[in-house]
C-alpha cells in the first residue's frame, strides 16, 4: 500500500470516529487536530506532543514523588510510560490542575508548558484526568462510550431506586386514606374519598411542581 492509500485509509479511519463523536455527542476534547470537530480550535498539536506531555508528567511524578531516578526511566517507550501511568491509575490520584501547580512559583506552566496554547492544555488535562492520555483517538472514543455506558447504567439505578422509594410512600399515603375513610360515616364524603388514589406519577409531579 503506497503512502497516499495509507493516509486515505488514516483519515477515512478519522472521519469514521468523527461522526461516532458526533452521533454519541462525545467530547471535542477527545479529537485529533485533523478532526473535522477542531477545523475551527486553535493551537492543538499533533498527537505525538500529548504523549511527549504526559511522558514528561509521568517522569516527573516518577522522580519528586515516587523515589525514582532519572536512570529508572531514561529508556521508556510511549508504552512503558502508558504503563506506569495506568498502574498507578495517575487520571485519579494525580489531577492535572494540580500537577501544573498554577498557584507556585514553580508550577510547570510557567516554564514547561509556556508557550502551550490553554485550548491545548484543556485538551491535554481532559485525556489526563480521564484515563486517555496515551490512547489513540480509537481508544479515547471507546472509553468515552464505555464511560457514557456507566453514566446511563447508574442514571438508570437512581431511577429505578426513585420509583420505588415513591411506591412505599404511595402505598403508606393510601394506607392512611383507607384509614380515614374506615371513620367516615358521611355517605357524601366518603362518596368523594373512595376516588382518591394516589400514584407514584402524582408524587413525581408534584414534585416537579416545586
Amino acid at each position: 500500500m503506497s503512502n497516499k492509500d495509507n493516509k486515505q485509509k488514516r483519515m477515512d479511519e478519522i472521519r469514521a470516529y468523527d461522526t461516532v463523536v458526533s452521533n454519541y455527542s462525545l467530547p471535542k476534547e477527545i479529537c485529533p487536530n485533523v478532526s473535522d470537530h477542531t477545523k475551527n480550535v486553535d493551537g492543538i498539536p499533533g498527537e505525538v506532543m500529548f504523549l511527549h506531555d504526559a511522558m514528561f508528567l509521568c517522569r516527573r511524578i516518577a522522580n519528586m514523588e515516587m523515589g525514582y531516578s532519572s536512570e529508572d526511566h531514561m529508556h521508556w517507550t510511549f508504552s512503558d510510560a502508558k504503563i506506569f501511568y495506568e498502574e498507578h491509575n495517575f487520571s485519579g490520584t494525580r489531577k492535572f490542575h494540580d500537577l501544573l501547580q498554577v498557584d507556585s512559583k514553580k508550577s510547570i506552566a510557567n516554564w514547561y508548558f509556556k508557550g502551550r496554547s490553554q485550548t491545548y492544555l484543556t485538551f491535554l488535562a481532559y485525556r489526563w484526568d480521564n484515563g486517555m492520555v496515551f490512547d489513540n483517538y480509537k481508544g479515547r472514543v471507546e472509553k468515552c462510550i464505555e464511560k457514557r455506558k456507566v453514566e446511563d447504567l447508574a442514571n438508570i439505578k437512581n431511577i429505578i431506586e426513585a420509583f420505588a422509594e415513591k411506591e412505599n410512600q404511595v402505598a403508606a399515603l393510601n394506607g392512611q386514606l383507607d384509614t380515614i375513610r374506615s371513620g367516615i360515616s358521611d355517605p357524601q364524603l366518603l362518596h368523594i374519598l373512595e376516588g382518591i388514589n394516589i400514584s407514584v406519577l402524582d408524587l413525581m409531579n408534584n414534585e416537579d411542581d416545586d
